[in-house]
């Protein structure tokens, strides 16, 4: 993976930059090397055949297979490998400044326009970026402004992940409380149920006690017309001699 430095330099270098927002994206040094355009595919059989009919188709198949392409035929720069703010994911390649899609990144591979199979591919649309030339302290400023970038990308990849480590750890300790909450509750004794003193008010002015009523009203779920008939009961009598 390319390194960033912050080496300056006193001659011209050429590099290329977001046609967006004009940050540094790659030097010409970074770029693949010519490559040899394939004869298999649409697009360099349209080529070939435009050639051919505008009098420029004047070499053997072989000799333009074995010739090298010229970069301006291409309509994609490719690099040898992919720089350090680019980082290792495949994908799209967004501007580290503007988040422009600039590129594409793919360890299979990827095909140029030329018809070439490109693998590893580092790829960047020429109408993506901006070819310029820079020395000294403006390309310097230029990397130091990458190296930058790619240092607060990195930094807020680490933040967003500690954060979902976090956020992930709240929510499992959450889970593990309300699991101990609910085996509490289930081990806890019933709570005595309280009775409406509306109820005993009503049940006491026929005359019966107050003890009684509470039985009554809880053998029938605090059901007013069927504690009075229980009272009526023999059961009732009942429990009325034990207390006597």
């Amino acid at each position: 993976m390319a390194s960033l430095t912050t080496t300056t330099t006193t001659t011209n270098t050429t590099v290329y930059t977001c046609r967006k927002c004009r940050c540094l994206l790659f030097l010409k040094d970074e770029i693949m090397p010519s490559h040899v355009a394939s004869q298999q595919t649409f697009s360099y059989k349209r080529k070939k055949k435009d050639d051919l009919h505008s009098g420029r188709g004047t070499a053997s198949a072989r000799q333009v297979k074995e010739a090298a392409v010229d970069e301006e035929t291409c309509s994609s720069h490719f690099l040898n490998e992919p720089s350090e703010w680019m980082g290792d994911i495949e994908g799209k390649l967004r501007c580290p400044k503007c988040d422009e899609k600039v590129g594409t990144f793919s360890w299979s591979g990827s095909q140029c326009s030329c018809g070439t199979w490109i693998t590893p591919s580092v790829s960047f649309p020429k109408s993506k970026v901006d070819e310029k030339q820079r020395e000294g302290e403006a390309l310097g400023a230029l990397k130091s402004q990458l190296v930058r970038l790619t240092r607060e990308k990195e930094e807020a990849a680490e933040a967003e992940e500690a954060a979902e480590a976090e956020a992930k750890a709240a929510a499992e300790a959450e889970e593990a409380e309300a699991e101990v909450e609910a085996a509490a509750a289930a081990a806890a004794p019933a709570s005595v149920e309280e009775i409406d003193p509306a109820k005993i008010s009503e049940l006491k002015e026929m005359g019966f006690d107050v003890p009684l009523i509470k039985i009554a009203l809880k053998k029938n779920d605090q059901d007013v017309q069927r504690a009075m008939m229980w009272l009526f009961s023999p059961e009732a009598m009942n429990y009325v001699d034990e207390e006597e």
